[in-house]
């Protein structure tokens, strides 16, 4: 996996979260992006970027501090990643070939960062359903999904 993939995931998923250590919303990932590429940078530069340098293009004091405590996650992110493949499950971002195009190309700079898919990954040039679900689903919503 890519730097810039391993960078998004730790700034960006759910997987591990600390006290008062929150993931980049959409929006936040969405405009550091911006700013990296406007500089020449990616995603992955940002593991060899210090604090002065995240100030010194303009990302506020606070959120330099949260990238980079965010960016620490990277070995507990890491095994996390494994254990999702040993069951099957795929963890796209962004920047990962399998990344579904039309939701990319829908949603652009909205895009979710980071999904996380299981079983078989389609084609990406055929059209695809997902469902999103919740971790508290009613009993009615259960049965609707399999029924899917």
């Amino acid at each position: 996996m890519s730097r810039d993939r391993w960078s998004i995931l730790c700034l960006c998923s759910q997987f591990k979260w600390e006290e008062g250590l929150r993931p980049l919303t959409t929006a936040e990932f969405r405009d550091l992006s911006t700013l990296l590429k406007h500089r020449g940078k990616t995603m992955g530069d940002l593991f060899q970027t210090s604090f002065q340098e995240l100030c010194s293009v303009d990302v506020p004091q606070e959120r330099a501090l949260r990238i980079l405590a965010l960016l620490d996650r990277l070995p507990v992110i890491e095994t996390i990643i494994g254990s999702y493949r040993s069951m099957g499950i795929h963890v796209l971002t962004v920047e990962d070939p399998a990344y579904f195009p039309t939701l990319k190309s829908t949603l652009g700079g909205n895009s979710p960062p980071v999904l996380c898919c299981a079983g078989a990954l389609p084609p990406t040039e055929k059209p695809v359903v997902g469902i999103v679900g919740a971790r508290a689903i009613s009993p009615t919503d259960a049965e609707f999904t399999r029924r899917v």
